[in-house]
């Protein structure tokens, strides 16, 4: 099995992609994979964080909050918590090793 990998990284303070240094191509590939990752860890980090300022979460917390009361109008009321349950099927699970 070969592994080929692309000799281009990311630039972590800009954003863009460059060509890997000579002596990142002359690595073990998979300290280049794991070399890639590091460094795309960061990059990957900004838009997360961006993302999150971006997003407009009062809204997605009214839509969250919705779908939630939805599910408790429509689900049917427990009469057990199912843990008597979930215990007898440990105790077969127990008895038939």
């Amino acid at each position: 099995m070969h592994i080929h990998f692309v000799k281009m990284d990311i630039d972590q303070t800009t954003g863009d992609v460059m060509m890997a240094t000579e002596n990142e191509r002359n690595q073990d590939p998979l300290k280049q994979w794991a070399a890639a990752w590091r460094r795309a860890s960061a990059v990957l980090e900004k838009e997360r964080i961006a993302s999150m300022r971006r997003d407009d979460y009062d809204s997605q917390l009214v839509l969250l909050d919705d779908a939630i009361d939805w599910s408790i109008k429509h689900s049917p009321l427990l009469q057990t918590s199912g843990l008597i349950e979930q215990q007898a099927i440990f105790q077969r699970i127990r008895e038939q090793k």
